[in-house]
């Protein structure tokens, strides 16, 4: 599997290709074990569990990575949109290499995620990448923002003009066709010659 997705310079290309790294790996057996081993020192005693935990333990975790720039210059790549793997074994990455990872270990644990840009400067000079998590049972806060540059979680609504782009949940969403639909193997019963 490609640990490094190349892409265009322009948010929407780069946000398309986090969702394909999201969706790409986040059925994976090491972005599990991954995911828990990044969230374990965060989760909640079980009397104090709540809905808002999972977003903001993704973001705790965030903030322990370190923030690294893409390499700029004629001889640049574009953007390279990093796996949640690369990330981990490099111990950061850029806006979008950080949203990747959050969704990619939001999509293992079952939640919804999406991926958005927004613009940070005046003259569409720079975009900004983020994620969203939706923990999505009865009683939870809906989205969160789970930005490493922000305090804690936030809604959505607090941040206008973002431009979604949805990478769905693996686990149980009827709506969303399972990623690993096509590896489903037969039952060892299924072959006269086994019986």
């Amino acid at each position: 599997m490609r640990l490094v997705a190349e892409t265009g310079q322009h948010p929407e290309q780069v946000c398309r290709a986090c969702v394909r790294q999201v969706r790409r790996w986040s059925d994976n057996p090491w972005s599990r074990l991954l995911a828990i081993e990044a969230l374990e020192p965060y989760a909640p005693p079980m009397r104090e569990f709540s809905g808002r935990w999972i977003p903001a333990a993704i973001q705790s975790w965030a903030r322990t990575l370190t923030f690294y720039r893409e390499p700029a210059g004629a001889d640049a790549p574009g953007e390279l949109v990093a796996s949640l793997p690369l990330t981990v074994a490099l111990g950061g990455g850029d806006c979008d290499d950080l949203a990747t990872a959050q969704a990619t270990i939001a999509l293992t644990l079952g939640l919804r995620a999406r991926i958005g840009y927004l613009w940070t400067a005046p003259d569409y000079a720079a975009a900004h990448i983020v994620c969203a998590v939706s923990p999505d049972w009865a009683g939870s806060p809906g989205w969160l923002i789970a930005d490493p540059e922000v305090a804690e979680p936030a809604d959505p609504g607090a941040w206008p003009g973002i431009r979604w782009f949805d990478c769905g949940r693996l686990l149980g969403d009827p709506t969303t066709e399972p990623t690993n639909a096509h590896r489903v193997r037969p039952a060892p019963y299924d072959r006269p010659w086994r019986r």
